[in-house]
């Protein structure tokens, strides 16, 4: 190399915190639906792959992040049927969740939800789901 040559070094881009929260959201969002089989768990309408529709509900908010990644927080959900159980009636929502889980596994997820702890590293979220992904074929 000349001696009035630069190497030319691109900085390595450090990905924030957020970047991956929002990508261990998207692949969890995947996961739900696939799981569910992309059929409303409320009207068990069926939706297709590419549905703008079709969401993962979660419970419990997104912001308890001691659940926002727990499977037993979260169901497919058609828009409406979405709306409805987090707007309008809560509380069937509930009845839903204890049925589907049992009464003592949804006191469990309540407990879960409602306790302080470290914050799941949203990386390790989106390893273990991409690797989920390539044994299920998705």
């Amino acid at each position: 190399m000349l001696k009035n040559q630069r190497r030319k070094i691109t900085p390595i881009k450090k990905t924030s915190r957020g970047s991956w929260i929002r990508k261990a959201d998207k692949l969890f969002s995947e996961y739900i639906r696939i799981r569910d089989k992309y059929t409303c768990q409320r009207c068990h309408t069926k939706h297709s792959v590419k549905s703008m529709g079709f969401h993962n509900s979660h419970f419990f908010g997104r912001r308890m992040f001691s659940v926002r990644w727990d499977e037993q927080n979260c169901d497919a959900l058609c828009h409406g049927c979405h709306r409805f159980w987090e707007k309008e009636d809560r509380e069937s929502y509930r009845a839903f969740k204890v049925r589907q889980l049992g009464e003592n596994d949804f006191k469990a997820l309540d407990l879960r939800a409602h306790t302080v702890n470290k914050k799941t590293d949203p990386r390790l979220v989106c390893l273990t789901l991409e690797e989920l992904k390539k044994h299920h074929g998705h």
